[in-house]
């Protein structure tokens, strides 16, 4: 649902200014486990979910995925890492994946959008997206992500479990 404001920012433009916000969840444990960045030269406090996050300013890229019939519609987010910064907490994500460290929730982005003018709630998103590939270099971390998550969908999606079918343990 796009919001009035964000509406006449798309049509006319004006002064108004989206800022793009990046909530890098690592799913992890540790200290490390949340990054918040938003695209922008000063660090901004918004509201999230009732709560005051500050985000730090850093240089970003969204690219989105090509309109074609592959079924697979994979965003880019490439997100500034001279201070090396984004690399701890992409390299917790990656302890997830290789079985290293699997307590905690799925690594995912979460991607919103406020208008300079109103901090108090996103006005595009929250958009989540789970982590497929990071690649790290000393100057950049980009991140390839998909609305959803296919490779790690179970099929068939329901289960037959001893605990919702208790005759399941006296079948031979």
């Amino acid at each position: 649902m796009t919001s009035q404001a964000l509406s006449r920012l798309y049509a006319s433009g004006g002064e108004e200014v989206l800022l793009h916000t990046l909530e890098i969840d690592t799913g992890g444990t540790s200290i490390y486990r949340r990054l918040w960045l938003v695209q922008s030269f000063e660090d901004i406090t918004a509201m999230v979910d009732g709560a005051q996050r500050t985000f730090t300013a850093c240089a970003m890229e969204l690219s989105l995925p090509p309109s074609d019939s592959e079924g697979t519609q994979s965003v880019q987010f490439t997100v500034c890492n001279i201070d090396g910064s984004v690399q701890r907490y992409i390299r917790e994500a990656s302890d997830w994946y290789s079985g290293d460290n699997r307590a905690g929730t799925f690594p995912c982005l979460r991607y919103r959008g406020y208008l300079a003018s109103d901090l108090t709630a996103p006005a595009a998103g929250p958009f989540e997206f789970y982590i497929n590939t990071v690649a790290c270099t000393s100057r950049s971390a980009t991140i390839t992500a998909t609305y959803a998550d296919i490779l790690n969908t179970s099929w068939p999606r329901g289960r037959y479990k001893s605990t919702d079918y208790p005759g399941l343990i006296y079948a031979s």
